[in-house]
């Protein structure tokens, strides 16, 4: 019951200082709540952080390292006159929507991870620790919250892997957009714009497996698992969901209208979850 309480405060105070930041709306910030309160419930402490390093890192750092790597172009191309990358319209500056998550973009990117939290919790948690919600007082956040997980969950990889995915497609896109490298779509094999729908570089590449790396270090050095399986089942499954979202982008986003980027991240970060999952399973 306190782990219930506890958790509901402390989504309930995020949600609240992102709103008030002005980084989310009323809408998200409900929907905020849920996902925060679910993550906390299943993987407490560490699962919040997981959790945290999705929105402030690889969204709002990576949108200013484009802000910044532009301007270094335009300044560079009014001192040389040397042409700053070629980007499809919907990238240009003046193009581009305010960086501010809607429910729907935080169901897409979130949706996953608090299914395999809240199995973790209704299938796992108790198994593992029967006595983990039994502490002193409501308000004793962090016995309560902080979660002492097995030496490789399934379900743990899973949750870890989907927002990792999630946040390296974010950066990936975000910063790749700046290349001055070629941008191409896997399937067709063919050259495109920076930023075309399905297109990876080599810079969007190289900033998605940091981002995976970081979400990976992350989890080891909280104890969310500690043999290697379990590590390289989280940067597989991560990969695997960022090459799916290519592929996904090049053959159903940019051909049918109905299928928009946040189906397209649900079914990417699925496909991550789910081969982490089973990739800890199977590795152990």
């Amino acid at each position: 019951m306190y782990r219930l309480l506890d958790a509901g405060l402390v989504a309930f105070v995020l949600a609240g200082l992102a709103w008030s930041a002005d980084l989310i709306s009323i809408p998200a910030a409900l929907f905020g709540f849920v996902v925060a309160f679910i993550i906390l419930l299943g993987a407490g402490v560490p699962g919040i952080i997981i959790l945290a390093l999705f929105f402030p890192i690889s969204t709002h750092l990576s949108h200013q390292i484009r802000l910044w790597r532009e301007k270094a172009q335009i300044r560079e191309a009014e001192a040389t006159g040397a042409q700053p990358p070629l980007v499809v319209e919907e990238e240009l500056p003046q193009k581009r929507p305010r960086l501010s998550p809607d429910w729907k973009q935080m169901a897409a990117n979130g949706a996953v991870g608090c299914a395999f939290a809240l199995a973790y919790y209704l299938f796992d948690v108790q198994f593992w620790h029967p006595g983990l919600t039994a502490a002193s007082c409501p308000l004793a956040l962090w016995r309560n919250l902080a979660t002492s997980f097995p030496a490789s969950s399934a379900l743990i990889a899973g949750l870890v892997a989907s927002l990792a995915s999630a946040a390296a497609d974010t950066a990936s896109h975000e910063v790749g957009v700046t290349t001055r490298g070629g941008t191409y779509l896997l399937i067709r094999r063919q050259r495109v714009l920076a930023g075309t729908t399905g297109g990876v570089s080599v810079l969007g590449t190289s900033v998605m497996l940091l981002t995976v790396l970081l979400f990976v270090l992350a989890a080891w050095l909280m104890h969310m698992g500690t043999s290697w399986g379990f590590l390289v089942a989280i940067a597989a499954g991560a990969i695997i969901g960022n090459a799916f979202d290519s592929v996904l982008g090049e053959l159903a986003e940019q051909r049918y209208k109905a299928w928009g980027n946040n189906l397209t991240n649900l079914a990417s970060t699925a496909v991550a979850g789910l081969a982490a999952c089973g990739l800890a399973a199977w590795l152990g």
